[in-house]
């Protein structure tokens, strides 16, 4: 089924969005690109909604997801874009929760007789390429020296084993963004 990947990714984003967001979610914008473009993205949106929503309202699933938004004042909006190129990617959400914006963009990378895996290719304007999977622990940061080992100490003090290290920056000692994949649940 080719819309599968595309609803199993666009849950994941929908629960990561919602992990990322301290205030009620006000709107949300989804625009696809892609071979997306061409079928019925519904089912898609909804899988999201229903991922954003799971920790707000315990009767939300992908048949209600439209209602329990309309419910909750949540403006949603989707649009299509025929862009091409790889950079381009098949799911961009954009959600408004308070006075803050917060970007969150994926696509599905493998063809022919591969399984279809959906990865997380940007974070507010940061690209990366992330398995949205497990345990994760998303930071911001300047971009300077002893960063990443200061941060793997403390995780190390704490018992936690880093699986994967994912990292994004617009500039060198800018702001940068980092995505850490761990083998299990973090404490406080």
């Amino acid at each position: 089924n080719l819309m599968q990947p595309y609803i199993e990714l666009a849950e994941k984003l929908g629960r990561f969005q919602a992990q990322l967001v301290d205030k009620p979610v006000s709107e949300v914008r989804i625009e696809f690109a892609g071979e997306i473009v061409d079928i019925d993205a519904a089912p898609v949106t909804r899988a999201f909604l229903s991922g954003l929503l799971r920790d707000v309202s315990a009767r939300v699933n992908v048949v209600n997801a439209f209602l329990i938004a309309d419910e909750r004042g949540i403006k949603v909006t989707t649009t299509y874009v025929r862009k091409t190129g790889d950079a381009t990617p098949a799911i961009h959400t954009e959600i408004h929760a308070g006075e803050s914006r917060q970007s969150l963009a994926g696509t599905l990378f493998g063809y022919g007789n591969q399984k279809r895996e959906g990865r997380i290719t940007e974070i507010d304007g940061f690209h990366l390429e992330a398995i949205p999977h497990g345990h994760m622990l998303v930071m911001k940061n300047r971009d300077v020296p002893g960063v990443i080992g200061s941060v793997g100490t403390i995780l190390g003090r704490g018992g936690v084993n880093i699986s994967r290290f994912h990292l994004g920056r617009r500039e060198r000692g800018g702001e940068a963004i980092a995505v850490i994949e761990v083998d299990g649940e973090l404490s406080k």
